[in-house]
C-alpha cells in the first residue's frame, strides 16, 4: 500500500509540473468562467463603513441568504458579481452609495464522491479544479484489494449519465495521460 501512494505522490508531482511548464508555454487565453454561488456555500458580505449590514451567511438548501433589512434573497445560481449588484440594489433605499463585496469564504456546493476499495472513501469538496489522480491521492490512495486497472467515473450532465475510465497502471507507466480528466461536480468515482 504505502508504495501505491508513494507512486500517486510522485506521479502527481510530475504531473503537476509538467502542467505548470505548459501554462507557462502557453498561458491560456480565455478567463476562468465565473463560480456559481450554490446551497451550503459560506458568504463573507461586507458593506464598507457599515458594520450592521456585514454578514457571513450560509446559502440555505432553498438558495436564499438572509440579509438584514433585505431579508431573504436568493444567492444560489449567481455570481459573486451579480450577488453584489443586487444587494447593492436593495440597500440603496436605506444607504447612501452603498459600496459591497461577496466573497465566497467555504465551497460546499461543488462536490464529488469516492465509493470502493480507497483509503478514505466520501464526498470531497472541489475548491479548485481536480483530477482523478489527485483526488485518489487525496483519498489516501487505493487498498491493497483495489482493482486499479478498472476505475470508473459517473457523470450526469443535463439528464445524461456517461461513465468514464480511468486506469492508474497504464498512467503511472507514462502512457495515456489524458484520462486523468478533470471531475466536475456531482461526480461519483467507483474504485472496485
Amino acid at each position: 500500500m504505502k508504495q501505491v501512494l508513494i507512486g500517486l505522490v510522485l506521479v502527481w508531482n510530475f504531473c503537476a509540473t509538467s502542467h505548470a511548464e505548459q501554462v507557462q508555454q502557453n498561458p491560456p487565453t480565455q478567463g476562468v468562467p465565473d463560480f456559481i454561488i450554490g446551497a451550503q456555500d459560506v458568504l463573507a458580505i461586507n458593506v464598507w463603513r457599515e458594520p450592521d449590514f456585514t454578514v457571513r451567511a450560509v446559502v440555505r438548501p432553498d438558495g436564499r441568504i438572509s440579509v438584514p433589512l433585505l431579508n431573504d434573497i436568493e444567492a444560489a445560481g449567481l455570481t459573486p458579481k451579480e450577488l453584489t449588484a443586487q444587494i447593492t440594489a436593495g440597500l440603496q433605499k436605506f444607504v447612501t452609495e452603498p459600496v459591497v463585496s461577496v466573497i465566497v469564504v467555504e465551497i460546499h456546493s461543488h462536490s464529488v464522491h469516492v465509493i470502493g476499495s480507497v483509503g478514505r472513501g466520501g464526498n470531497y469538496d472541489l475548491n479548485s479544479p481536480l483530477t482523478i489522480v489527485q483526488l485518489l491521492a487525496r483519498a489516501g490512495g487505493f487498498t491493497d484489494l483495489a482493482k486499479s486497472r478498472d476505475v470508473v467515473i459517473v457523470r450526469t450532465e443535463a439528464g445524461k449519465t456517461r461513465r468514464f475510465r480511468f486506469n492508474f497502471d497504464t498512467f503511472a507507466s507514462g502512457q495515456n495521460f489524458q484520462q486523468n480528466i478533470t471531475l466536475h461536480s456531482g461526480d461519483v468515482i467507483i474504485i472496485q
